[in-house]
């Protein structure tokens, strides 16, 4: 059950963040930074009392949200090396991912964007199995 358990984490806590950071990015650069779409975006918008284009906002946060996943899966990297072999990930590493996918089921119901809304459901059903090992020590008690 550890095994799976650390399986898991490295799929949803550090491969799928990477890949969909990458992802994002990539069609970032690739189609969204096209000139129609600068021009759909080329209407001033009021950001905290500032005015910019909607071109400028958008780009930072489509930017910096790509950049966010990524570096969300690097610190993941870095948390899963520090843990023994034989130790599945600690139950506020799994709960704090799983607090991020609660955010992707939101972001696919607010926003109609389907696929984060049944990715975030799968990432928190398989992290949920994760915890089965500290649930399955909890259940058998001190002596377990």
């Amino acid at each position: 059950m550890t095994q799976i358990s650390r399986v898991l984490y490295v799929v949803f806590g550090i491969l799928a963040p990477c890949g969909i950071g990458g992802l994002h990015l990539l069609v970032h650069v690739q189609d969204l930074t096209t000139p129609a779409v600068q021009e759909l975006l080329a209407h001033p918008i009021a950001v905290a009392g500032a005015t910019q284009l909607a071109w400028h906002t958008w780009g930072v946060m489509s930017v910096m949200m790509g950049a966010s996943f990524i570096i969300i899966g690097l610190l993941n990297v870095q948390l899963f090396r520090a843990l023994p072999r034989h130790r599945a990930p600690s139950v506020p590493m799994v709960l704090v991912m799983m607090g991020y996918l609660a955010c992707v089921v939101y972001v696919g119901y607010a926003y109609e964007a389907v696929p984060q809304r049944y990715g975030g459901i799968v990432g928190l059903i398989a992290l949920a199995v994760a915890l089965g090992p500290h649930l399955r020590r909890r259940a058998a008690g001190p002596t377990g």
